[in-house]
């Protein structure tokens, strides 16, 4: 803008020295036309920057890899035409912490809408946070600003993507315990739910036999009851800072490896800690709707600094752990803190996303590394 002022002032004085220099009409007409536009410029300027106004469309959803298109759309209720509006587009990932800016220009003309379309290509996993911000409109030479106090803001999920992945269950047992939770592979003792029916065999209780259901039938119908079980499986993810390729397939496969569970019928608590909220997030995953509860929660989640650690925050959440306990413990750091405590604890199996932390890792602890780039990513195997 400043370029603009120096040049139109250059060119205004040549035009002066033009017409002391030849005097005549075809020069004076040169010079009034010189300070007309500009002056006119302006004029239309103040009288549409009022009639302005900004819509900022985003996609409702998208999933990891997915192009997001966004629009910016500006309105113009006034009559003069606005020679060019302009704004700043920032796109914000929470998850990985990468920016992506775009300068937004366009004209609108009078009572008229215009749109610019900005693409992001291949969009990371996480919570995107859009803004639209520092609007303005400026005349038609570029000398002089008209700010407007208009800032749009959006949020946009990218979920993580399917991976094939298969799970070996070799050593995991439910504990019985009081549990508002319940078994779905066997029946227990609990008498306040029905686990399901069955015909009469020899050697069932008396009281177990479901009377009603029996004389409508031509055989007596057995109800078998719950179990109420704790969950002996914890899926714990430490999200610290890392390397954001690192970070985006952390959640990914910690969302796999949790869709994988369930495919097999393990029940298992899904836990982490958000550094942005400062929150210890844990979720009971017994269906496929607790599982989308948890990765929704899991994809708007940041990562957190030195200073806390996921597994701080279980050993002291209240979480049932012993020797019973199968811990699948998802680090992008392999030098997370309180990890070896976990390993005695409980039988703990350790992944590494990434080469953080690896080098100084204690050589006596089992880890498996996983690629920081889930790209590279066909099928995976998760053995517990």
């Amino acid at each position: 803008m400043r370029r603009n002022r120096i040049l139109l002032a250059v060119a205004l004085l040549a035009l002066l020295l033009l017409e002391l220099s030849v005097n005549n009409v075809f020069s004076l007409l040169l010079l009034l036309t010189g300070l007309f536009l500009p002056a006119v410029s302006i004029l239309f300027g103040v009288l549409a920057r009022g009639g302005l106004t900004a819509e900022l469309i985003v996609p409702a959803g998208l999933s990891r890899g997915d192009t997001a298109e966004i629009k910016t759309v500006f309105h113009n209720s006034s009559v003069f035409p606005v020679a060019l509006a302009t704004g700043e587009l920032n796109i914000h990932n929470l998850l990985t912490g990468t920016d992506l800016t775009e300068k937004i220009r366009c004209p609108v003309s009078g009572r008229g809408s215009d749109e610019v379309q900005v693409f992001a290509e291949s969009v990371e996993t996480g919570q995107l946070y859009i803004v639209l911000d520092h609007l303005a409109t400026r005349d038609l030479f570029g000398l002089v600003r008209f700010p407007a106090e208009t800032r749009l803001k959006r949020v946009v999920l990218v979920e993580p993507i399917r991976i094939p992945t298969e799970v070996n269950v070799s050593d995991v047992r439910e504990t019985e315990g009081d549990s508002e939770r319940y078994s779905m592979l066997e029946p227990g003792r609990d008498v306040s739910e029905t686990f399901d029916v069955r015909p009469y065999a020899p050697g069932d209780e008396v009281r177990a036999i479901h009377w009603k259901l029996s004389a409508k039938s031509d055989d007596f119908m057995v109800r078998r009851f719950v179990k109420p079980v704790n969950y002996s499986v914890v899926l714990l993810v430490e999200l610290a800072e890392a390397d954001p390729y690192a970070l985006e397939s952390c959640v990914n496969y910690a969302a796999n490896f949790s869709r994988g569970l369930l495919d097999c019928g393990v029940m298992h608590t899904f836990a982490w800690f958000d550094g942005g909220a400062d929150d210890y997030c844990s979720f009971n995953v017994s269906s496929y709707e607790d599982l989308d509860a948890a990765v929704f929660r899991l994809v708007c989640s940041a990562p957190h600094g030195e200073e806390d650690s996921s597994a701080a925050r279980f050993l002291t959440s209240g979480d049932s752990i012993g020797q019973d306990t199968t811990l699948l413990f998802l680090s992008t750091d392999a030098m997370a803190p309180l990890t070896e405590e976990l390993a005695v604890l409980c039988r703990t199996h350790i992944a590494v996303v990434g080469k953080k932390g690896l080098d100084e890792a204690d050589p006596a602890l089992p880890i498996d590394r996983l690629p920081a780039d889930i790209r590279t990513v066909g099928t995976m195997n998760l053995n517990i």
